[in-house]
């Protein structure tokens, strides 16, 4: 589909904090400008030693497209102009950035300031481009030399860009003596938060942020079984009204449920969705936004360590046990043990063992869903078994993004862990 923004004029502020140190302010407008005033269609407004107020006022006075700042940054604090002393120069990150959010139509946000990547801890709207540590200057100027180089060709590619930005700052700073690992991040436009919601803690605030929000609460009584069946024809419906009611554009998903409702919501949505999910409950600022990596090539060795716990002669269960937060397997034996009836046991456990931080990134997140549902065919072939009884302790996004796997699960009956039992018990069966 044509980007409906291509002919239109390119509308860039340009923002900068007084010059100190490691702050490349006029040099690096010097370089947008070079690359940008010379396109027709472009309209470049500089703000240089700007306060907090400035910003708000040049947002509130006209629209823009791309918005770049350039700052001293700190985590939770960005340097600006104070000439009224009320801040002491120090802004909190959640005034910048919510100024911005109400700003509708930035398309693009470059934080080119130190740590800026760590003042992202919720969904952000524009396609934001940040930085994950300390940079240097030379790093600076040269990735918006790069970035500004690509955008006059392609004033809508931004992704594009980015990549030029990045290529640069390695031609021309990889073997400075002052250059320190460069480490931008990309975060997609994000059309806003779906919100999927049971019986666990959910910030007001973030309810109010969903523009779609499934709330299941009803289905999870404090004092009373669950009702999966309820649930699960919810969220069914919930997903067919997402993808009617949803632009082109990618939404957070906030998944603050159980890993059952992780994985059917995955299911539900499937692979084409585009979707960023979260990690449950944001406990910590530092990498909570992990998106799809649809695409990806296999790895080379599995993530994954398989352990045989039970192959019963005639087995008439197929079970399949994955640990990745926390062991599963002896739950999972104490509940087999009390069985009659024959198993075969697979035992999936993330290569160095179970443990809260034990998925990386997205991209391991995802390798580790993509080489779990590839594996279930071969199994379902070995034991002659359809439906796999799959017992998990994994974050909600990993489990989200096996749901995505679609059709390489197969029939699947999940098991749910009970805390208030200390046990597994059956939750849903998805085909």
């Amino acid at each position: 589909m044509a980007d409906a923004n291509a002919n239109q004029p390119l509308r860039v502020l340009f923002v900068s904090a007084p010059n100190g140190n490691a702050v490349s302010g006029d040099q690096e407008f010097m370089i947008l400008q070079d690359k940008l005033n010379h396109l027709e269609g472009v309209r470049l407004r500089p703000r240089q030693h700007a306060t907090i107020e400035d910003i708000y006022d040049e947002l509130l006075a006209d629209d823009y497209d791309l918005f770049h700042l350039v700052a001293h940054g700190r985590p939770d604090v960005v340097q600006l102009a104070d000439e009224g002393g009320v801040w002491a120069g120090s802004i909190d990150d959640e005034l910048l950035l919510d100024t911005l959010r109400a700003h509708k139509s930035l398309r693009c946000v470059v934080f080119n300031a130190c740590f800026s990547r760590s003042w992202i801890d919720r969904p952000f709207g524009p396609v934001l481009i940040a930085m994950n540590r300390e940079i240097h200057d030379d790093a600076a100027l040269a990735f918006s030399e790069g970035f500004y180089t690509a955008l006059a060709g392609e004033p809508s590619d931004f992704r594009k860009a980015f990549d030029a930005g990045r290529r640069r700052v390695d031609v021309k700073c990889g073997r400075s003596r002052l250059h320190r690992p460069f480490d931008p991040d990309y975060l997609p436009e994000c059309g806003g938060v779906i919100g999927i919601r049971s019986h666990l803690a959910w910030a007001p605030e973030l309810h109010n942020r969903c523009v779609e929000f499934c709330d299941l609460e009803p289905y999870f009584p404090a004092e009373a079984e669950p009702d999966w069946s309820g649930a699960q024809a919810e969220l069914i419906e919930f997903v067919a009204g997402c993808r009617q009611r949803a632009s082109e554009s990618s939404h957070a998903i906030h998944l603050d449920c159980p890993g059952t409702v992780a994985l059917l919501a995955g299911r539900t949505f499937g692979p084409q969705f585009a979707l960023a999910p979260f990690v449950g409950q944001q406990r910590t600022k530092r990498n909570t936004r992990w998106q799809p990596t649809l695409g990806r090539p296999l790895p080379k060795t599995s993530p994954w360590e398989r352990r045989e716990q039970l192959n019963q002669a005639d087995a008439q269960r197929l079970v399949v046990s994955v640990s990745v937060s926390q062991n599963v397997s002896t739950a999972v034996r104490q509940l087999l043990e009390q069985s009659k009836v024959p198993v075969h046991w697979l035992d999936f456990r993330i290569c160095g063992g179970p443990g809260v931080h034990a998925v990386r990134d997205a991209d391991h997140a995802y390798d580790l869903a993509r080489t779990l549902a590839d594996a279930f065919e071969p199994l379902r072939a070995a034991t002659g078994l359809r439906t796999i009884e799959l017992f998990t302790a994994a974050p909600n996004p990993l489990l989200f993004f096996l749901g995505q796997q679609g059709a390489a699960l197969g029939p699947l009956l999940l098991h749910e862990f009970d805390r208030s039992s200390g046990s597994y018990r059956r939750s849903v069966e998805s085909r």
